[in-house]
């Protein structure tokens, strides 16, 4: 008997446990970046693709035939009878097999040797695969804001394959894999947006960019969880608010909680040497867009966009907006902010006769 079922972490008391067998299909990341990696390399480099099948068929093949060999000799050695040295059809026997064997070994360590120089070629468009699984994953956070929002991996996978035939060609491969995740990043999220309610876009963009700064290491996994969540208020308690006179207690008391990120503590711990500079980015129009008193040790620490939020986040949240406007304009130079009909790229969305599921 067979059951199925769509949690994504199903609880089973031991008692059940202990008597099914779980298999988890769900789909991973590891797993779907070697899906989309094969299916780039059978666009791009499509006698590559076919070279590497075949190899693993090869493969496949050369350990089927090991194991009957050593059965064959396994079976020769058990059934001989007396002396194997005076049984001359079993000495040809493996003879036979031993001549066997080392051909096939020699097969497979040409094959093996041969996967590895495929693999590396591979590997240079892994890149690629890479941004389009972390852009996969979150398409799958977006029904956290809307249930409705539930896209197939079968139009994924579509959309894909036809932004590589659209994008930009290039005879270098840096220029070529630039082309590519560019192209698909814009293309993913005009098509998106098609289906995401107007308020729901900017979330989209913001996420798109954040989750793909942090797999590049540019975005640290603390200061986005702070972002997130607000951080902890001292153990100690909080410090005398040093402008009570423009400064709110709360916007102070949010301050402080920079202490929980070792890159901003600095800013707590010389916010009083700076009080004018604080005051002019507190009581300015475009907070965003001020230059934030960020000095460590006697030297200027430029901040980066993370962090400019995370200051923001407690000292101006009504500006949290429009900064993070400002973060995705930054990092995908203002394109995906502009989602519009665009129909020129109306070709490119599934065929109509496509039940939605299956589209989207």
């Amino acid at each position: 008997m067979y059951l199925t079922t769509k949690l994504s972490n199903p609880n089973y008391v031991p008692e059940v446990s202990v008597k099914v067998t779980l298999v988890n299909f769900a789909l991973t990341g590891a797993g779907l970046e070697d899906q989309l990696l094969a299916l780039v390399v059978a666009h791009e480099k499509p006698e590559l693709e076919e070279e590497r099948v075949t190899l693993m068929l090869q493969t496949a093949q050369n350990k089927k035939n090991l194991k009957e060999l050593e059965d064959r000799i396994l079976s020769t050695l058990s059934s001989s009878k007396g002396s194997i040295l005076e049984d001359e059809t079993a000495i040809n026997i493996l003879s036979d097999a031993n001549r066997l064997v080392k051909e096939t070994q020699e097969k497979q360590t040409i094959a093996e040797e041969t996967e590895k120089k495929i693999n590396a070629t591979r590997l240079g468009y892994r890149p690629v695969a890479v941004t389009a699984s972390i852009l996969f994953f979150t398409l799958r956070d977006l029904a956290a804001l809307d249930p409705m929002y539930q896209f197939s991996l079968n139009w994924f996978v579509n959309l894909f394959s036809n932004s590589i035939d659209n994008s930009e060609k290039a005879s270098e491969l840096p220029d070529r894999l630039n082309a590519l995740q560019s192209h698909f990043t814009l293309s993913l999220y005009h098509n998106v947006c098609t289906g995401l309610f107007e308020k729901d876009k900017l979330v989209f963009s913001f996420l798109m960019c954040v989750n793909l700064q942090r797999a590049e290491k540019n975005v640290d996994d603390a200061e986005w969880l702070f972002l997130l969540t607000g951080g902890v208020a001292l153990s100690t308690g909080p410090s005398p608010n040093p402008a009570p006179e423009w400064l709110p207690e709360t916007s102070w008391q949010q301050i402080q909680w920079l202490h929980c990120l070792p890159s901003l503590k600095h800013l707590v711990m010389e916010f009083a040497e700076h009080l004018e500079e604080w005051r002019a980015v507190f009581e300015s129009e475009t907070p965003q867009k001020e230059t934030i008193p960020s000095i460590k040790e006697g030297q200027e620490v430029p901040l980066s966009r993370m962090q400019l939020l995370c200051v923001l986040r407690c000292l101006r949240p009504d500006k949290v907006v429009a900064a993070v406007q400002d973060y995705v304009a930054g990092v995908h130079r203002g394109a995906a902010l502009r989602p519009g009909p665009h129909l020129h790229r109306l070709p490119l969305l599934p065929p109509p006769h496509l039940p939605a599921h299956a589209r989207r």
